[in-house]
């Protein structure tokens, strides 16, 4: 499926906003500042984003309070590149420093990268700001600041996750995933995963002009044993090692349940071809599914003889819809229903898949959800479809969630621009109703690789009883290495950590890498509200999240000795259950702590005697 509408209607109206927001903002900048922003706008302007970025950084070099460079990098990593965890401190400098004319602008950027963090309350505080504003040629703009406001209150709502056991979510890990996105997940074959990503494979390739990432091609990686191969390159015909890129989107879409057909996007419509004659080219499907400009998703029914797909057809509510055609004795598709405004809305509905059982599955960023798409089910009954029934967490994030695809009865993947991934769409395997082990936890909250690992989930007495004996390091012995031993913190009911924390935790990484020989153990922490099971759960994923962080940042992954989650345990203060205390009393326990295994330090130091 290609993601051209989905990428538009995330950055609508989006080099507008940047034109007005930077050419308002170099009026007031002077000698070389004024060169780095004006050079930054222009590279933006041809979509080179990571040139933009180096002239903002330069101008912030000479004044990192400068309210242009600040306000035009936090528009570009938020708006345009969608790095909205890292446009944040620049968002808020800049509207510390905000200039009247574009304020309002800045308190929705802001507004949204809050809500993409899953910081609800504060992206209600930006967005409420905006009513009765206007945005110059986009008469949309207060239907979907409404729409957000609607969700951050629906996220509020519904914090809690889906019940221990009812579904876990777990990435496809660094062979698959890459800082580009990685999505619509195909498995056939049994054990040959199609996906779609856009990435750069070849020195020539360039940038799509539309969305600043490469144009859409499919991969293939075999799976053996639970472990991917690295993908190659697939198109059809499969040319194996010699599959090039096409200069346009060419994407996987979804597979028939029977195995034996695969369905393709190129060039706004819907193929299909044979799984297992690789010399095949796809067929195109007649005009009555292939309707209009852009038709990007569809699925079968168990029995080949009914199709759902999404169009943006002139029929439609709005955006993309979701239709139906079933053949007739003549093999041949019937005209396309529109399903109903129970299912259709105003804004997009997309990727539509249909279990075996006959539910329903689909994205949509019309209907209540947690932020941008999210995935919903629903199943016709009684001759009408039943209101669709958000997946909930930890399906569902604060990010987009789209591209349901199960393989094996409640087995399957979706892709997911979450926090904590390894850049924008991710592909994660599901199960929506995992079989555990007797007498075993279940981690519905974990987004782990794919790779064995020491994170154990134990009561705190059996933690206590393993740890004796391990020494640590001493504040003193701490601040010897420059260690800064702060806590790092998280909001409630979140794993993400927070931004301000960053300079304290890149600080201990650098100490890391110099010193390769260090040891550590990471304990993560929750505090005393909600479910004790769950809190624990919770802890774990918050020093997990640590960990991905610090390999990312290149420390070695044997430096880190094991993650443990402690759940309520060690309260630093007296916020147990049945007290009452504020959120900043809360947030004290909500936290995770490094501590270095003394062995180490002296394997260190004998090593540098």
């Amino acid at each position: 499926m290609a993601l051209n509408l989905y990428y538009s209607f995330k950055t609508i109206n989006m080099k507008k906003i940047a034109t007005i927001l930077l050419i308002t903002a170099i009026t007031s900048v002077f000698g070389q500042q004024m060169k780095y922003v004006k050079k930054a706008e222009r590279a933006v302007g041809r979509v080179e984003y990571s040139k933009a970025l180096k002239y903002y950084d330069k101008a912030l070099e000479e004044n990192p309070d400068l309210y242009e460079a600040n306000a035009g990098k936090g528009l570009l990593l938020g708006e345009l590149m969608e790095q909205y965890e890292k446009s944040i401190p620049y968002l808020e400098k800049a509207l510390d420093k905000g200039k009247k004319d574009t304020l309002l602008t800045l308190y929705y950027i802001l507004g949204k990268a809050y809500h993409f963090t899953g910081d609800y309350d504060k992206a209600l505080y930006c967005y409420n700001k905006l009513n009765n504003f206007e945005e110059i040629g986009n008469p949309m703009f207060q239907t979907i600041l409404n729409k957000n406001i609607k969700d951050c209150h629906y996220a509020i709502k519904n914090r809690t996750a889906t019940p221990i056991g009812k579904s876990s979510v777990t990435n496809a890990g660094p062979i698959i995933n890459t800082y580009e996105p990685e999505y619509a997940a195909v498995l056939i074959n049994k054990n040959q995963l199609l996906f779609t990503a856009k990435k750069k494979d070849h020195s020539r390739e360039k940038v799509n002009k539309w969305d600043g990432k490469y144009f859409e091609s499919m991969y293939v990686s075999e799976l053996n044993n639970n472990t991917f191969s690295p993908p190659r390159r697939y198109t059809r015909p499969d040319l194996h090692k010699d599959s090039k890129f096409s200069k346009y989107h060419e994407s996987t879409i979804s597979a028939s349940p029977d195995g034996n057909f695969l369905f393709i996007y190129r060039g706004g419509d819907i193929f299909i071809v044979p799984v297992n004659a690789s010399e095949k080219k796809p067929t195109k499907l007649s005009k009555k599914i292939n309707m209009s400009r852009y038709q990007n998703h569809a699925t079968l029914t168990k029995d080949n003889k009914t199709i759902y797909f999404s169009s943006e057809g002139k029929k439609g509510y709005g955006g993309t819809d979701i239709y139906k055609a079933v053949k007739n004795s003549k093999d041949e598709w019937s005209e396309p229903e529109l399903l109903d405004s129970t299912i259709n809305t105003e804004f997009n509905e997309d990727a539509p898949y249909v279990h075996e059982d006959g539910t329903l599955y689909f994205s949509s960023n019309g209907h209540p959800g947690y932020g941008g798409y999210d995935i919903y089910k629903t199943s016709f009954k009684d001759n009408r479809w039943t209101k669709p029934t958000n997946m909930g967490q930890p399906i569902n994030s604060s990010g987009d969630d789209i591209f349901m695809s199960l393989v094996n009865g409640d087995e399957g993947y979706y892709s997911s621009s979450r926090m904590g991934g390894y850049g924008d769409l991710d592909i994660y395997s599901v199960n929506l109703n995992p079989k555990l082990p007797k007498d075993s936890v279940a981690d519905p909250l974990l987004a782990l690789e794919k790779e064995p690992n020491s994170e154990t989930i134990e009561s705190p007495d059996a933690i206590g009883k393993k740890d004796k004996g391990k020494k640590y390091l001493s504040e003193q012995e701490l601040k010897k290495l420059g260690w800064n031993s702060s806590s790092l913190y998280f909001s409630y009911n979140e794993a993400a950590l927070k931004d301000n924390a960053l300079a304290s935790l890149d600080n201990n990484i650098e100490i890391l890498k110099k010193n390769n020989k260090l040891s550590i153990v990471i304990f993560g922490h929750s505090d005393a509200r909600g479910d004790e099971k769950y809190n624990m759960l919770l802890s774990l994923k918050r020093a997990q999240s640590i960990k991905d962080y610090m390999i990312r940042k290149g420390v070695d992954p044997g430096q880190i000795k094991s993650v443990k989650g402690m759940g309520e345990a060690g309260l630093i203060n007296n916020c147990g259950n049945g007290k009452e205390c504020s959120d900043e009393q809360h947030q004290q326990n909500r936290r995770v702590e490094i501590h270095i295994l003394s062995s180490s330090i002296n394997k260190e130091v004998s090593s540098q005697q």
